[in-house]
């Protein structure tokens, strides 16, 4: 795998899992430790929605880190694909 990929992979499946398993199992640690990784995580590769979306919010530049970066995946999946302009959550308050 690609760096680019083992990135995602580790962003949409291991951590997701490692903390749901940690909240399920009571294990405080783990559920912790995979949530702090997933914060602290770098940059994942930019890619059409993220650089599409910095220009519909006008971002001057992609947010730092993957988890801001998969809340701008968040935000299209959620409205921007759709067109509910008015029902994103971005609108509700000032940026």
């Amino acid at each position: 795998l690609s760096s680019a990929r083992t990135g995602i992979l580790i962003c949409n499946v291991i951590l997701p899992f490692a903390a749901a398993v940690g909240r399920l199992e009571n294990n405080n640690l783990l559920a912790e430790q995979a949530t702090l990784l997933y914060l602290e995580h770098p940059d994942l590769a930019s890619n059409q929605v993220t650089r599409a979306m910095c220009r519909q919010l006008q971002l001057p530049e992609e947010p730092d880190g993957s988890c801001q970066q998969q809340g701008l995946h968040y935000i299209y999946q959620q409205t921007c694909r759709e067109k509910r302009c008015g029902q994103c959550i971005v609108g509700r308050r000032a940026l």
